[in-house]
């Protein structure tokens, strides 16, 4: 099969999901109401108002660190798997899908736990420190019975299951009505984090002279995210708690 053809299945479906939602979601009507409250809002609307609330800022600080780390691992998995630790061809492949694999039921599971039990902080502080554990497993132990484990427990712990919860404490917590604008902040963060880190560890790693640097720095930046983490207060949510007086 040539390379290409994984890029066209990949856009053939993005279309089709794309033609989907057109079909299916529809916009609910705007009351006049509505639309009057939406115009105060925009008056009212200032970018810098998101960074005088300490939660929306404690959750992009957090997003940051998550990403950085998750696209050292994707963009960088590959090379070390490859140069470091022996593995070609195919099985480079599989051993770096065990992320996304082992995602599927952590992002479920840990969003499932933070709605249940109403809270954010507590499900962040467990999954932070052993996503911390897993990026430097990958690279501290020679073992692959433990590299295995650990790129299993990244997938769980991580940043793709980390993102629901992160997302959820935005919402808990923006103004309604600049919900698109905090969550707009949030992806463009995570994004810059994206961006600088396939660069960052491509000079951590010239450096050094060696691979582990990168994923080594990228843990240190999740330290971060994780003691901001610590600083959602988990009492000053101000849309769950307007919920809750209209419930």
């Amino acid at each position: 099969m040539d390379w290409r053809t994984p890029f066209y299945i990949i856009g053939v479906v993005v279309i089709l999901i794309g033609i989907a939602m057109w079909i299916v979601i529809k916009d609910k009507p705007v009351s006049k109401e509505e639309r009057e409250a939406a115009k105060v809002a925009d008056n009212k609307l200032k970018l810098g108002d998101l960074f005088k609330n300490r939660n929306l800022i404690m959750a992009y600080i957090t997003i940051f660190s998550a990403i950085y780390g998750f696209f050292v691992i994707i963009t960088w998995l590959p090379y070390y798997l490859e140069h470091a630790r022996g593995i070609t061809g195919g099985s480079v492949a599989f051993v770096s899908s065990l992320v996304p694999w082992a995602a599927i039921p952590g992002s479920i599971l840990f969003s499932w736990i933070a709605d249940k039990m109403g809270k954010r902080r507590p499900v962040l502080m467990f999954m932070l420190p052993l996503s911390i554990l897993a990026i430097i497993s990958i690279v501290a132990f020679e073992s692959m019975t433990v590299l295995y484990i650990a790129l299993i427990g990244y997938g769980i712990f991580g940043k793709i299951s980390t993102n629901p919860v992160l997302v959820a404490v935005v919402a808990d917590n923006a103004p309604k009505h600049a919900y698109s604008t905090a969550f707009g902040v949030y992806n463009f963060i995570g994004m810059c984090g994206s961006i600088l880190a396939p660069y960052i560890t491509g000079f951590l790693t010239d450096v050094t002279g060696t691979l582990n640097a990168g994923f080594y720095f990228a843990a240190g930046l999740l330290v971060i995210g994780t003691i901001a983490s610590m600083f959602i207060n988990e009492d000053n949510r101000p849309n769950v708690e307007q919920s809750g007086a209209e419930v």
